[in-house]
């Protein structure tokens, strides 16, 4: 038995109330809100066709995502409860993530501060960085990929593109969604983490600007106004024509742009902490007379 043959066990739907609420849908199937009858908890779970993955050679897609889904435990990537399958379908559970995603997000609120976008884009950074220590890359980042949970915290989702580096590159293969392609992908070359690297710089480009960048081969990126000078340099090294001069996510990390924000964040962090003002259950505290009642029964 292989690792996904182990991962993909024959299990009875009946485990499942299954709603007919949309979360998503995706080339191979659509993603529904279920509960998990015997826990009573919420999941959202993904439900692709054999048949259509049959029809547009999606096996080895679906094969992936389960995979990588299994071995990548990190707090901002999404967590898959369990896989199975039936004779027509294959199911994949996983954690529901009730504020949908940023997508939908910057399309209710319009442009997100510098600040605010600084805050998403640092975990969706902590979750890249721990991708490509092993040598993982998505190739499919986006905001509709970007879940948020119930606590504002993100959550990357839809593992359908991303694949193993072997020898530090990845065959030549166009995949991803076309407006985050970067050109190396485009011109159906080798890649590497890069690619990533280049998506990160389209989906902060849109949370500031509600809009997707225009790219020009000479590298000329055209920014809004209020747009900071020192969020400008980053978004212009993110997405660089050759990608040897994009950064690594660790150097995106000595940007004043994401320093400044990050520390705006924790001075925030601080005082709000220092604000807070200590609430005293009733339940819990003795006044005199109760001590007193406590001391005779005792006695």
């Amino acid at each position: 038995m292989d690792q996904l043959e182990s991962l993909l066990v024959k299990s009875p739907t009946n485990q499942y109330i299954v709603y007919n609420k949309i979360l998503g849908k995706g080339a191979y199937g659509v993603v529904l809100l279920s509960k998990q009858i015997k826990q009573q908890q919420f999941y959202a779970i993904k439900i692709i066709s054999k048949k259509v993955l049959a029809k547009i050679n999606g096996a080895y897609n679906m094969r992936q995502e389960i995979l990588f889904l299994s071995k990548l435990q990190h707090p901002n990537i999404i967590k898959m409860q369990e896989s199975f399958e039936d004779e027509n379908y294959f199911y994949i559970v996983l954690e529901y993530c009730q504020k949908g995603n940023l997508y939908e997000l910057l399309k209710q609120q319009g442009a997100f501060s510098e600040e605010k976008a600084c805050k998403y884009f640092n975990q969706i950074l902590q979750a890249i960085q721990f991708m490509h220590k092993r040598q993982i890359i998505h190739r499919d980042l986006k905001l509709a990929n970007i879940l948020l949970t119930s606590e504002d915290n993100i959550k990357i989702c839809d593992f359908n593109w991303a694949t193993e580096l072997i020898d530090g590159k990845a065959d030549p293969v166009l995949c991803g969604t076309v407006d985050q392609m970067p050109p190396e992908v485009c011109s159906f070359s080798y890649h590497d983490t890069k690619v990533d690297i280049w998506s990160l710089g389209v989906l902060l480009y849109e949370m500031i600007h509600n809009s997707l960048p225009v790219i020009t081969f000479v590298n000329e990126l055209s920014f809004g106004r209020y747009v900071s000078e020192e969020a400008q340099i980053l978004l212009k090294d993110l997405m660089r024509i050759e990608k040897y001069q994009r950064p690594t996510v660790s150097e995106i990390y000595s940007y004043k742009w994401i320093k400044n924000n990050i520390q705006k964040q924790k001075v925030q962090l601080t005082t709000q902490s220092l604000c807070v003002t200590p609430r005293h259950s009733k339940q819990n505290s003795l006044d005199l007379k109760d001590i007193r009642k406590c001391i005779r029964t005792e006695n």
